[in-house]
């Protein structure tokens, strides 16, 4: 299926090929979130626009259905292989840890962007404007500091320690979890 807007190309689940290099489907699935931070930074700034209802169902769609299965796959699959395939001089463990807090620490944030998101696509405002725009720029921020740090830090490391047969495991999961048959 062809996208047929930005949104789509957004909101989509990536097609079963992307995942037969999973370390690049991470990596795009970084692009997408950058993207969407872009956007919710935007709506934040002008939540009356004449596009603020397509934006938020557009970023609504992202964070329900594409960032979980996202979280799944570095928590459950990427971050357990690393751990089965690094040194310990590679304090790898420090690294994971710090990446499941913001994991856990995102739980709160997002869900009163979600909530205001959810008043926005049905064209009313947030329940409360200055604390969606503030929750809204603290997760747009913490989701770039996070990408950053796992596009400079543990893809690298991936691309060095997991085996061929790792990034099979790791591409079989992906898609399986996108095909609904895995956690």
């Amino acid at each position: 299926m062809a996208a047929r807007s930005v949104g789509d190309c957004l909101t989509l689940t990536l097609s079963v090929e992307t995942f037969s290099e999973p370390l690049d489907a991470l990596l795009a699935e970084h692009f997408r979130q950058r993207a969407i931070c872009d956007l919710l930074d935007r709506l934040a700034k002008n939540l009356s626009g004449a596009r603020a209802m397509e934006t938020a169902r557009i970023i609504l769609t992202y964070l329900r259905e594409q960032l979980p299965l996202h979280i799944v796959d570095e928590e459950r699959d990427l971050f357990q292989l690393l751990r089965n395939r690094s040194l310990a001089s590679e304090a790898v463990e420090e690294a994971l840890a710090k990446l499941h807090r913001e994991h856990a620490e995102n739980v709160g944030v997002v869900s009163l962007v979600i909530a205001g998101l959810e008043r926005l696509a049905l064209g009313s405002p947030p329940e409360s404007v200055e604390g969606f725009v503030e929750a809204a720029h603290a997760f747009a921020d913490a989701q770039r500091r996070h990408v950053a740090y796992v596009n400079s830090r543990i893809l690298p490391l991936a691309r060095t320690r997991l085996t061929r047969k790792d990034l099979g495991r790791l591409s079989r999961r992906m898609v399986a979890r996108r095909q609904g048959s895995v956690d």
